[in-house]
């Protein structure tokens, strides 16, 4: 075969099998046999040959031109040589346009396939009808309405062998309902393909997340594609099988993951055509999806599972910006065979009951684990039910081993480097606020993400939150507060570590110790100058960003500065209250008032104890502050 850039015909993975020479399909199948995915032999009709055959004898817009007249003796060598290579027999003779598959257009369905074509002379008639289907009113009106011009336009052709296909259908590795990135969704039926892309069947579907497959619908597959003499016909599916499922879970976890391999090739999210047979799957197609889906912040759809905020409504109470939710994901984001543990529901975030009642139940724990979970994220009423997982206990045990192993070497990591990283990452990530506010281009800003910020991120940030996961609240403290306040202590002690210290009483302690000269309002606002209320949503301006002046400059005895805060007048009159002037000391050579004899405190207005830095300790910041 020539391989040269005018050759009519390519081999099917010629490195010169480019979109302009073999069409977007042509060079997507290409890409895929070089990459080693299983694409069923073939060779590319190349743009060249439609290009010659135009030259000689047909117009623009001529559809039954191009069977009128003769295709070119070197087209017909050529064909013929290449289908004798591939061993004869039947082929899949597909069209591939140069303006196909793209990443903003698919055009699906708007040029002719042929299948179980037999014979060279049968092949190059399917070829010609290939070229042909350029120009059909069909496909002249999609360019039309997607401002595609025809000049410069051709169209080539990919013959394949024919698949024996027991079963076939379409895979996203991009949720097509929901545009959700982590789902991969396969659709399933008996049969060849076309039944499934030509709406002729409703086949099962399979969602696969995390690794594990997630949900199933298993339809009523009344009709299949098989071949036959003439090519293809559709048949009633036997009765025994039409509520069947076309694929069990291992075929499913199987494709899957070719489906991954072709997404991590193509770079982006991708629709498949596949088949299987039985030797396994064969891709027929791969493109870019489309079609553009609103993201749904409703995860409550992903399945029958209990979700609060009990745990997190204080500290995210808002509805999240895109960017708080694409970190929340970044470091919340594990799943117990394929079910998630956080969600968004609304643009709020919520905690997922359901996969450690789960695990709990599965080892004959379920009232321990119950008892824990309302320890830590509140009573749940009497009455509810807590759902577990569509699976066997036998799955539910293996999934919370996979999860559980990555977590508990982020625990080990967490212990050994806790001193290091509470030592360090102040001072670094006031380093790079700092180099962040000096870059004057998105270059600038892109490089310093991908040589440091990204690593704090997904490294640094991931262990400390996997340390904030270890903090076991005081159990003493708990103890005594169910005995004196009942189910109120699951409130009061939410949030306690093993410190028994509650961390978002910090700033409140330290304007204490402030106000009483224990430290000064540079340490203050090192340690507690980025909490704010709603301080969990990165969009949130921090108090050391918005207020006037260099921190010296903020004065306590007034609440002047806090006045370019919008605030409604109730909390103007708290705000007041709040920032009220001390009363002015008596100057020392002014006659003072006698003063009554110091008296112990009352219990519970104890002063505060001397301040000292946080030492490093089991309970990291629930709130570090941002680069």
């Amino acid at each position: 075969m020539s391989r040269m850039s005018d050759a009519v015909v390519l081999p099917l993975d010629d490195p010169a099998a480019d979109p302009a020479a073999v069409g977007g399909k042509g060079a997507a199948l290409a890409r895929l046999a070089r990459g080693g995915l299983p694409v069923p032999d073939g060779f590319h009709v190349t743009t060249a040959a439609y290009r010659e055959f135009l030259f000689l004898d047909t117009h623009h817009g001529d559809p039954a031109g191009f069977m009128r007249w003769a295709v070119p003796p070197a087209v017909i060598r050529e064909v013929a040589r290449a289908y004798a290579d591939l061993g004869g027999g039947p082929v899949a003779v597909r069209s591939s346009a140069t303006a196909e598959d793209l990443p903003e257009l698919s055009f699906a369905g708007q040029h002719d396939t042929f299948l179980a074509v037999e014979g060279a002379d049968a092949v190059l008639d399917a070829v010609r009808r290939c070229w042909a289907s350029l120009w059909t009113d069909r496909a002249v009106a999609y360019r039309a309405r997607h401002g595609v011009p025809d000049d410069g336009l051709a169209i080539a052709v990919v013959v394949q062998r024919m698949v024996d296909a027991t079963s076939a259908g379409v895979l996203f590795t991009a949720n097509p309902d929901t545009g959700d990135p982590t789902e991969t969704v396969i659709n399933a039926a008996w049969g060849l393909g076309e039944a499934v892309v030509g709406g002729q069947v409703t086949p099962d579907t399979h969602t696969v997340s995390g690794g594990a497959e997630t949900r199933r619908h298993i339809a009523d597959k009344a009709v299949m594609t098989v071949c036959a003499p003439e090519g293809t016909r559709n048949v009633a599916v036997p009765e025994n099988r039409r509520r069947a499922p076309v694929l069990d879970e291992t075929q499913v976890l199987a494709l899957a993951a070719i489906g991954r391999d072709i997404q991590d090739l193509f770079g982006v999210p991708v629709d498949v055509e596949w088949a299987a047979h039985p030797g396994g799957f064969a891709i027929l197609q791969a493109r870019p999806i489309t079609t553009a889906v609103a993201e749904v912040w409703n995860d409550s759809l992903r399945g029958d599972y209990l979700w609060t905020s009990a745990n997190v409504g204080e500290a995210i109470p808002s509805v999240m910006t895109p960017a708080t939710w694409s970190l929340v994901r970044e470091l919340s984001s594990a799943t117990v065979g394929g079910h998630p543990t956080t969600g968004n529901i609304g643009g709020r975030f919520y905690l997922n009951l359901s996969p450690q009642v789960a695990v709990g139940r599965a080892l004959g724990l379920g009232g321990l684990v119950r008892r824990r979970t309302e320890r830590s994220f509140g009573r749940v009423p009497r009455g509810v039910e807590i759902p577990g997982l569509p699976m066997s206990r036998r799955q539910v045990l293996r999934a919370a081993v996979a999860t559980a192993v990555p977590m508990l070497k982020q625990v080990r990591e967490y212990r050994k480097r806790l001193p290091e990283l509470l030592a360090r990452t102040p001072a670094r990530c006031a380093s790079l606020r700092d180099r962040i506010t000096k870059c004057t281009t998105k270059g600038e800003l892109l490089a310093l993400w991908r040589s440091d910020i990204d690593a704090l991120l997904r490294r640094d940030c991931a262990t400390l939150d996997a340390g904030a996961r270890t903090g076991g609240a005081g159990q003493r403290v708990t103890v005594r507060l169910r005995a004196l306040a009942g189910d109120d202590a699951v409130l009061l002690t939410t949030g306690l570590h093993d410190t028994e210290q509650l961390a978002s009483l910090g700033p409140l302690v330290g304007l204490a110790h402030l106000r009483d000269g224990d430290l000064d309002q540079e340490t203050y606002v090192r340690h507690w100058g980025h909490r704010c209320a709603d301080e969990f949503e990165v969009s949130a301006p921090r108090p050391t960003r918005t207020r006037p002046g260099p921190p010296a400059s903020w004065p306590l005895s007034t609440p002047t500065p806090w006045t370019s805060w919008p605030a409604s007048p109730k909390r103007e009159r708290t705000r007041g209250v709040t920032w009220k002037p001390p009363t002015p000391a008596a100057p020392p050579d002014s006659a003072a008032p006698p003063t009554a004899p110091p008296r112990r405190p009352a219990p519970g207005n104890a002063p505060a104890p001397r301040w000292s830095a946080p030492s490093p300790s089991s309970e990291p910041s629930t709130s570090a502050p941002p680069p």
